[in-house]
């Protein structure tokens, strides 16, 4: 038996422990609960669950309350874990100047931060003065999209600011 078999063998007798001991709990005394009969095959209509997919799938932690300065003026905010820039009108963010890529750039959340991905573009990607094909994020960095700059912001990345003075 492999580690997952095991694994979902253990959670199907604690599953039907806990069903059982719920059922007494609320059955009147001297009821039974009569199992169903044990299903041969899977009904029509319920698709099969591929544990595999399941598993594969990487949570990705969005940070909280980041944000974009555009232009110096425009405010926008990082509400997913992929964000598209460009010239083109599909990106997610779309920057107006010739000198910007039609796919330029991507924002993409890992492990609960931003990072800066360089879609091959024309003009480059530069980070605080440096070029760079990825590099992760932190509040306040620079980013210039073949020279149009956006600035990288984050209310309270790290938590702080966030906890009060407890009078005991």
């Amino acid at each position: 038996m492999n580690p997952l078999e095991s694994w979902l063998s253990k959670l199907e007798s604690r599953i039907q422990s806990l069903v059982e001991g719920t059922a007494a709990r609320l059955l009147p005394a001297g009821d039974v609960l009569q199992p169903e009969p044990p299903v041969d095959e899977l009904p029509e209509s319920t698709a099969p669950l591929s544990i595999d997919a399941v598993i594969d799938t990487p949570v990705q932690l969005i940070p909280g309350a980041a944000f974009l300065v555009v232009d110096g003026v425009r405010l926008f905010p990082l509400e997913q874990a992929v964000v598209s820039i460009g010239r083109a009108p599909e990106n997610d963010l779309v920057i107006n100047d010739p000198r910007v890529s039609r796919q330029h750039a991507q924002l993409r959340a890992v492990a609960g931060q931003f990072v800066i991905f360089d879609l091959d573009s024309t003009g480059g990607t530069s980070l605080n003065g440096q070029p760079v094909s990825q590099r992760p994020l932190t509040p306040g960095d620079v980013i210039l999209l073949a020279g149009v700059p956006l600035v990288y912001g984050q209310e309270n990345p790290s938590g702080a600011g966030m906890t009060q003075e407890l009078s005991l």
